[in-house]
């Protein structure tokens, strides 16, 4: 039995011939006998790709013709599987195993159904004995075990197969070989993974799947030139796959080439004849980053009306708005963000940005707290706490919180000048000095800030150096 999903996006010939003949055949038109391998070979195609109606009429067709078949009659208990009708394939499997328990179909649907159980050791016994005592290619049996390992998402345990699979005879099957890669993925092994890939291109160089799944790894490392490379294939050897095309914007967008990816996910828009919430929103963040606000917020307001439970369209409202210092109107939207979903932390930072530039200082101190379940030991959340806490006059806690600020960055350019004043207020007043000349070769306006918060700093002797005229 397969159990697996070519990378290949076409059947081959062969089996593409069978399927066209099956489908006459469904339509009243004759079309002679259907051997039994050709049969399982139907099947194993629509079940592979998770299209269970068209399976369920596979099977039944198939057993119109070979009514006694074991091999078809595993299919059957996969299908039911896959349905979640557990119990009659257990049933059926019952039966099955009577007829022919050592049939190496019948013993995959066992060993999926312990599975389902929880006796994974038993599971593991039937596949071992399959592989030690193999009927047929150790290899394909080795694909046919990862695969049933993949629908129960236990990814160690199928590259384990897979691998040795790929060591008895499977480094050309390329079906193989695909399904080690993605696993490969899915447990880290990135540079595994990337060389299984590359193996599979060099015999298959126009296979969409490998490509794309290849940039995915390098779009998640964040080397996205090579990412753009893997797409840009991808959606040369797709036929109607459109996802290559988003994630070539994505890239561009990540890279900083705004315009570039603009013009990205409008040919995406075009050719996938997508016109959803999201992708609105996506043109409408490269309009924001290149600082046309007024198109930006028109493509994220008609984000808001196509899809109102959508948070980000209301969010990049907000965040234009905020851009041009209309923060009484960016707040209600930002609430309505956070309505929809209160658990996306740059909402909340968006939410106490907005109250500080109010002066609703504890509104923004509550929204910086709650900002903080999300993004732990932030430098500049911790940094806006601080500065709140410094004009509240609370300058212990402010402290506390900017010294979190410098040791997770550097780069925060307020941060001296709020360190000179709280050192100064708590009676340090070298530390003072010291932060205060730091913040004056950053800007030399922090002079004038630092004695206008610290008037009484104009007469102490420490200060002398410092030029606090007004």
């Amino acid at each position: 039995m397969a159990f697996n999903d070519s990378n290949n996006n076409q059947p081959d010939p062969q089996l593409l011939q069978v399927l066209q003949r099956y489908e006459k055949a469904l339509n009243g038109e004759s079309c002679g006998y259907f051997d039994e391998e050709d049969l399982e070979d139907i099947f194993d195609y629509y079940a592979d790709r998770q299209m269970i109606t068209e399976a369920d009429k596979a099977i039944n067709f198939a057993l119109q013709f070979h009514p006694a078949s074991v091999p078809l009659k595993a299919r059957l208990v996969r299908l039911l599987i896959m349905q979640d009708r557990q119990t009659a394939a257990a049933k059926l499997l019952h039966t099955l195993l009577q007829l022919e328990p050592e049939n190496v179909d019948v013993l995959l649907c066992q060993a999926d159904l312990y599975l389902y159980d929880g006796k994974n050791d038993d599971a593991k016994r039937i596949f071992k004995k399959l592989v030690l005592h193999p009927v047929g290619r150790v290899d394909e049996i080795c694909l046919s075990i990862g695969f049933i390992y993949f629908d129960h998402k236990m990814y160690a345990e199928a590259r384990t197969f897979l691998s040795h699979g790929y060591s008895h005879g499977g480094q050309r099957n390329y079906d193989l070989c695909f399904q080690l890669a993605v696993c490969n993925e899915q447990l880290g092994f990135s540079d595994e993974a990337i060389r299984i890939y590359n193996i599979i291109l060099d015999h298959d160089p126009y296979s969409n799947d490998a490509w794309f799944n290849l940039g995915q790894i390098y779009f998640m490392r964040g080397q996205y030139d090579e990412a753009l490379e893997a797409y840009d294939y991808a959606s040369i050897t797709g036929k109607d796959d459109f996802q290559a095309f988003l994630q070539i914007a994505h890239c561009y967008f990540q890279k900083e080439s705004y315009q570039k990816a603009l013009e990205a996910y409008q040919n995406y828009s075009k050719r996938s004849n997508d016109q959803s919430a999201p992708i609105h929103i996506f043109m409408g963040e490269c309009y924001e980053q290149m600082e046309n606000l007024a198109e930006a917020y028109r493509l994220f307001e008609k984000a808001t009306v196509i899809d109102p439970e959508n948070p980000d369209g209301w969010a990049g409202m907000c965040i234009c708005l905020m851009d041009s210092n209309k923060y009484h109107e960016a707040l209600p939207l930002i609430q309505k963000a956070i309505r929809i979903n209160s658990e996306v932390g740059s909402y909340w930072v968006y939410l106490g940005d907005i109250y500080e530039n109010l002066n609703e200082l504890q509104l923004a101190l509550n929204a910086y707290f709650h900002a903080q379940i999300y993004f732990t030991d932030s430098a500049e959340i911790n940094a806006s706490i601080g500065e709140i806490y410094v004009y509240l006059g609370n300058f212990e806690a402010a402290l506390s919180y900017l010294l979190k600020a410098k040791a997770s960055s550097s780069t925060i350019e307020e941060l001296p000048l709020l360190l000179a004043i709280c050192f100064y207020k708590l009676g340090q007043v070298d530390q003072a000095s010291d932060h205060l000349t730091l913040a004056i070769l950053k800007k030399q306006e922090n002079e004038k800030a630092f004695f206008e918060l610290c008037p009484e700093a104009k007469e102490d002797p420490h200060f002398t150096n410092f030029n606090h005229e007004n």
